[in-house]
């Protein structure tokens, strides 16, 4: 399990069923941890410390892997599929794609205009998808992976963008200001009337049958916490009530990683006990706990 933290270190690795330490890191100047994905082979990982932003971790050894591509602004966002890496920051050419054969750079989009940075990245088998706090009311991007080409006519939120996952059907766009989370069919990009919210959205992650949707902690009995039924756009009861403020979510087959920026920092819930809305997520008893804002979590599922 990877974690990037505010605070130092800045990115930790920990063995995902004992919760123990593995490997940390920290660059020359400690500050944040703002993305973590991971494959197979390596750790990626950027950051808005001093130095080079973006750093490729061997998972054999966590050695530092060479060659890969320096960026001297902060990366804030990270996606990844079979053949590439999309590296988004904070100033031009806002993303980058980058090969994992060889490391090389094989595309930068100049072009995108989400706002001053890309808070969040999510590809598909066709498109890229890029949101951030916005400029000229346009807060989310969308480009086709092949010719890298930014479509037009989208939809925009009426918010930043911090969260966006998508499945066959649609995608999900969390962002600020109600509704809260717009919902896209795949086919056009047009609107799909979504579930009834009632807070800002940071983070969005899904699974085969849910919505896990990351909010600012005010939303009723669920606080930081919202799961929304993908039938029907219902949201469900039965989530876990125990934290405030959800920053960051990351969803595998067994387990729901919930982030945010006060104690106890990381919450770790086995979501295949039962159900959402039918009975109690059972939460792990020793999560790690660096007392440090969570930024961004990661578990390459095996």
């Amino acid at each position: 399990m990877y974690v990037a933290v505010e605070g130092t270190p800045t990115l930790t690795v920990y063995d995902v069923d004992t919760f123990t330490t593995e490997f940390t890191y920290s660059d020359t100047s400690p500050f944040r941890g703002n993305a973590v994905i991971s494959d197979a082979n390596y750790i990626y990982f950027g950051d808005s410390d001093g130095g080079d932003h973006f750093k490729v971790f061997d998972k054999t050894d966590f050695s530092i892997v060479p060659g890969t591509p320096t960026f001297s602004r902060p990366v804030t966002a990270l996606a990844d599929d079979a053949n590439f890496v999309y590296i988004g920051q904070n100033q031009s050419p806002y993303l980058t794609v980058m090969d994992k054969t060889d490391f090389s750079v094989v595309q930068t989009l100049p072009g995108i205009s989400v706002g001053s940075e890309i808070n969040t990245l999510h590809v598909d088998d066709t498109y890229i998808y890029a949101g951030g706090p916005g400029v000229a009311s346009e807060y989310l991007s969308i480009i086709d992976k092949n010719s890298y080409t930014i479509q037009t006519g989208i939809p925009q939120p009426p918010g930043e963008v911090n969260g966006i996952t998508s499945d066959d059907t649609y995608v999900y766009v969390g962002h600020r200001n109600a509704p809260y989370l717009t919902v896209l069919d795949k086919t056009d990009f047009t609107t799909v009337t979504g579930p009834t919210l009632t807070d800002n959205i940071n983070d969005v992650r899904d699974d085969e049958n849910y919505l896990y949707l990351a909010v600012n902690g005010s939303f009723g009995a669920n606080e930081g916490l919202a799961i929304v039924d993908k039938s029907d756009f219902s949201v469900v009861s039965g989530t876990p009530t125990d934290f405030d403020f959800g920053n960051e979510i990351y969803v595998d087959s067994n387990r729901l990683y919930i982030g945010y920026f006060s104690t106890p920092y990381l919450s770790i819930y086995n979501k295949t006990v039962t159900e959402p809305g039918v009975g109690t997520f059972v939460e792990f008893e020793s999560p790690p706990d660096d007392g440090k804002p969570v930024i961004a979590i990661h578990n390459f599922d095996k």
